[in-house]
């Protein structure tokens, strides 16, 4: 048995390429490539999707009745590939709707099967991958597989990294196998192999020549000819103009002369923003966006996603759910007043504020049925909601805050004085709320006209304030966590940064007369915020410029 830390050398510029936003998918066997075939011809100025098969290898024997994983890689320059049907002959054996594109099948009676796989993109356009012959033998004419196919990984660059163009990457891969050695480790960039390697150590550096999204996949055989495919790992390059230089930098919403008000992302791809134009959702960090269809119009008010398909906006008196990333929505109306924001903590269990009449309602159904919580001071507007898990929960009102250790059975209310500009205690007012655990959280609202963050670290026990500049009250705020030490505010034209889980501020960016409504971490380097006119900035550096 061995184990080698592969690392390849070799140097790859590939002039001309714009990779696809949706991902490489994986699988095994370096020889599914060739050409493919264009079945439903693209809308005009719609690229069609490339497809190829990369499980099992072409010339593969399995016997009857054995699972034979079917894979496929995809790649699409213009869009995502929404769908894959996978195909014996003219026999549709399997159909996958998300990333792997994957299926198990059983091999049929003896004889030859041919496999081919027919990608369709967003846009409706299909293509057919070239065939993969593989043989099927009588159960007992073959000995049982007794190889293990190996095991690769890209482990730098790491996931959603983002580089400014003309970078020289060092893409390193790790292949090993259990019961033999690893003969060959391939690099692909979709479905264009940019470097090979037959022997350790493996580097490949490989400089990309136009900006893009770019996704890289390794592929290792072993000493018996068994291939595998590894996760892909999705970059962004990015031209010298929008780099992450820069910290902070606009992305294209294809809207000019509306609002954005609420954003939120699960990883550093995945995302969603809603407001007045309705619910749009990107796969590629916000490089595209695509407009989803929704069965009601609102001025949607806040989303949250608690993983890439479970999620939920509101706004007006409507609660959209959606269990498949928001190809399709549910709509309830739990209550009559408007709706300001949510705090789910995990597919079933959830809360909503409303800005009339001071109403707290909680679901444990998923958004299906809501039952109204007792609020202690309900003449007051509930902005904004956070649970940090099941039980501890607070809230921001236009007249203090609010919280709870019972998942909302009791809510205490708080009202925070603080020393205003001037010197003289007053009392704050709030907008937003968000709890990195049931200790520390920041709050965010005006206190005499000023902006006020309120910070605390013992579960409100103490709490510190900082005094920013002058409050708009026609526009919103909002703030966010990356990670425990990481927070970030936004409010007007002015974004405010603290690495020291808000004890102290920085103003990181200011994207002028755009004000900004909505802010969002995924960890402590990428974020986004969403605002008027359109407005959707992105960081990749925690909004830290470095010039």
């Amino acid at each position: 048995m061995k184990d080698l830390g592969w690392r390849v050398l070799a140097t790859a510029i590939l002039a001309g390429l714009v990779p696809a936003c949706g991902g490489g998918g994986g699988g095994g066997g370096g020889g599914g490539g060739g050409g493919t075939v264009i079945i439903n011809p693209p809308p005009t100025g719609n690229s069609p999707p490339g497809v190829a098969v990369v499980s099992p290898s072409p010339g593969a024997t399995v016997p009857t009745g054995s699972t034979v994983v079917v894979e496929a890689s995809v790649t699409d320059s213009d869009g995502f590939v929404t769908r894959v049907e996978f195909f014996d002959g003219a026999v549709l054996i399997g159909t996958v709707a998300g990333f792997p594109f994957r299926i198990s099948w059983t091999a049929p009676a003896p004889g030859t099967a041919s496999l081919t796989a027919v990608a369709t993109d967003n846009m409706g356009a299909s293509t057919s991958s070239s065939p993969v012959q593989i043989t099927i033998v009588p159960t007992g004419s073959a000995p049982p597989p007794s190889n293990r196919a190996p095991t690769v990984a890209i482990t730098s660059p790491s996931d959603g990294s983002v580089f400014p163009l003309g970078t020289a990457l060092d893409v390193q891969v790790n292949a090993s196998d259990s019961d033999g050695t690893v003969t060959l480790v391939d690099l692909f960039e979709g479905s264009h192999r940019i470097g090979s390697a037959t022997q350790s150590p493996v580097h490949i550096t490989w400089t990309p020549a136009q900006p893009g999204i770019y996704s890289l996949r390794a592929v290792a055989t072993d000493n018996e000819g068994a291939s595998v495919s590894s996760d892909p790992v999705t970059i962004t390059i990015e031209s010298s103009s929008s780099s992450s230089s820069r910290g902070w930098f606009p992305l294209d919403s294809g809207v000019t002369d509306d609002r954005f008000f609420g954003v939120c992302f699960v990883d550093a791809r995945t995302g969603w923003v809603v407001g007045n134009p309705g619910v749009l959702h990107t796969r590629d960090g916000g490089s595209t966006w695509t407009r989803m269809t929704t069965p009601v119009n609102s001025s949607w008010a806040r989303v949250q996603f608690v993983s890439a398909t479970r999620g939920w906006v509101v706004g007006g008196t409507y609660v959209l759910s959606t269990t498949d990333g928001g190809g399709s929505w549910s709509a309830v109306i739990p209550i009559q007043d408007g709706i300001t924001d949510l705090s789910f903590v995990d597919e079933r269990t959830g809360w909503i504020t409303t800005f009339g009449g001071g109403h707290i309602l909680k679901t444990t159904d998923g958004g299906a049925t809501w039952v109204e919580q007792t609020n202690p001071l309900p003449d007051q507007t509930l902005n904004g909601v956070s649970f940090a898990g099941p039980s501890a929960g607070w809230i921001a009102g236009s007249k203090g805050i609010l919280k709870t250790v019972d998942g909302g059975a009791t809510w205490i209310a708080q009202t925070m004085t603080v020393v205003n500009a001037s010197g003289f205690p007053s009392s704050a007012g709030y907008l937003d709320v968000r709890f990195m655990s049931p200790s520390t959280g920041t709050f965010v609202g005006s206190v005499d006209g000023r902006m006020v963050l309120s910070t605390t670290t013992d579960a409100g026990s103490t709490w510190h304030h900082t005094i920013s500049g002058e409050v708009d009250s026609d526009s919103r705020m909002a703030v966010a966590f990356g990670d425990a030490s990481h927070v970030w505010a936004v409010h007007k034209s002015l974004i405010l940064a603290s690495d020291d889980q808000g004890r102290t501020w920085t103003p990181q960016a200011d994207p002028g007369l755009k004000a900004l409504n909505g802010v969002w971490f995924v960890d402590g380097s990428n974020g986004w915020a969403v605002g008027d006119f359109g407005t959707i900035l992105k960081t990749s550096t925690g909004g830290r410029s470095s010039s």
